[in-house]
């Protein structure tokens, strides 16, 4: 609607708000590890590991980038959460997902936070949040008879067109793609794995983020925004 049917005026808003989703990431990144570790260097060096990347501030530039975008709500998400904004962490959870499907695992984060610090009272304001998202958006599809298209495009096709081939290939893939940020994943491995053994009960959410990774890899793996 913005670019008024103009192709060239819908990349450069593509690119605005991918390049937006890009810088807003770093500081949510930063932000959330500083959250999670109570430590302006923890924030420094976590929005700092980021440009260790620079496909990612480059593929931007191209056309719309909605990975950025995902994992910029994703993570707005669960620092809502880790924040105890009940509402505000389920809609950004709701509309990641809604952007790209796999990211349902942000949802789930959420949720899981939720319940473990508010229990049953919190987690509903989550779940409420994030079917009101749901309704708003997946209504007027079903109303105008797209339902069983967008679960056809949406779902199906995603999980039937899978990765294929051995894992170690596809391990090898997705080092190869990271390049030298390789070492930063294998550095944010051990992050993870230092304090999930020292604060499980806290930290078990950054486990279930490093598998989404692992998920990642067998699902859908083409090219570095993956």
């Amino acid at each position: 609607l913005l670019a008024g049917g103009d192709p060239f005026g819908l990349y450069v808003l593509s690119v605005a708000l991918s390049g937006i989703a890009t810088i807003s990431l770093i500081l949510v990144v930063g932000m959330l590890a500083g959250e999670v570790a109570d430590s302006q260097w923890a924030s420094l060096l976590a929005g700092g590991a980021l440009f260790t990347m620079p496909p990612l501030f480059w593929y931007p530039a191209l056309g719309f980038s909605p990975k950025a975008v995902v994992l910029c709500l994703g993570m707005v998400a669960i620092l809502f959460a880790l924040q105890d904004r009940p509402y505000a962490a389920g809609i950004a959870g709701a509309v990641a997902a809604g952007t790209w499907q796999l990211s349902v695992v942000f949802v789930g984060i959420v949720l899981g936070i939720s319940a473990l610090r508010g229990g049953v009272k919190r987690t509903g304001k989550v779940v409420a949040s994030v079917v009101v998202v749901a309704l708003i958006v997946v209504s007027p599809v079903i109303v105008m008879g797209g339902g069983m298209a967008m679960l056809v495009e949406a779902v199906f096709i995603p999980l039937t067109g899978s990765e294929s081939g051995p894992l170690i290939f596809r391990v090898l893939k997705a080092a190869s793609l990271l390049g030298f940020a390789a070492i930063t994943v294998a550095i944010g491995a051990w992050g993870v794995s230092h304090t999930v053994r020292h604060n499980w009960s806290d930290a078990w959410w950054l486990v279930v983020g490093f598998g989404f990774g692992i998920l990642q890899m067998v699902v859908d793996l083409d090219y570095f925004p993956d």
